[in-house]
């Protein structure tokens, strides 16, 4: 028997919710993440590595809550999409969390202040923190331009990707042994963050398709 279209439209709707909350969880897991480098903050490393396990519960909710309703709905093309979208955003946001918690223990891992190379890592923070809070609006809003808009920000990223691990990598090539191996330590943190911004450059791949149904590679 067909079930009614304004219990569709409640489920789906509620599949929306979950995905902005998994938003928000991701962009303050981010906040928290470079509040923690700054810092040096070692029991706030503890609490996203603790705080991680709330985007993992999350995404495998969406997870099923998308397979019920297809199993129940049996939805056409356009609100197919819609769903398997929220799949696949899911899974970037998922990703883009657990780059937090590998931040979370180099922090840990860190026996020194090291400050100099975490005050780089922080020049990360405005355009990540940007494109995330925007990306998600875009999601909310189903705004194709701003999706794209934001994908171009990601330029801001990997041009201090290509800075710092120059200059990282020269450090770790000419400096004393100490000076070397905090550089090293220091280059997968920064590769994190320049996948961060990848993945939320898939997402607003993702929103793109939403809209047109076509699959269009952005930056």
């Amino acid at each position: 028997m067909a079930v009614l279209r304004p219990y569709f439209d409640e489920a789906l709707e509620a599949l929306k919710q979950n995905m902005l909350d998994m938003f928000d969880y991701v962009i303050t897991a981010f906040d928290e993440m470079f509040h923690m480098l700054e810092s040096n903050d070692k029991t706030l490393a503890g609490h996203l590595i603790e705080a991680d396990r709330r985007v993992n519960v999350q995404e495998q909710r969406i997870n099923e809550d998308a397979f019920l309703i297809i199993l129940k709905q049996c939805p056409v093309a356009s609100d197919l999409r819609r769903i398997m979208t929220a799949v696949k955003i899911a899974n970037d946001l998922e990703r883009i969390a657990d780059y937090t918690v590998n931040v979370a223990v180099y922090v840990l891992k860190t026996d020194h202040e090291n400050q100099k190379y975490r005050t780089q890592m922080c020049a990360y923070r405005p355009p990540l923190m940007n494109m995330l809070r925007l990306i998600k609006e875009a999601y909310a809003t189903q705004d194709v331009a701003l999706a794209e808009d934001v994908s171009e920000q990601d330029y801001a990223v990997d041009t201090l990707y290509q800075r710092d691990i120059e200059h990282f990598i020269a450090i770790a090539r000419q400096e004393t042994d100490d000076e070397a191996a905090e550089a090293a330590r220091s280059l997968p943190v920064i590769k994190h963050f320049e996948r961060a911004g990848d993945h939320v450059t898939n997402i607003a791949e993702h929103i793109v398709f939403l809209h047109s149904g076509e699959h269009k590679e952005l930056n």
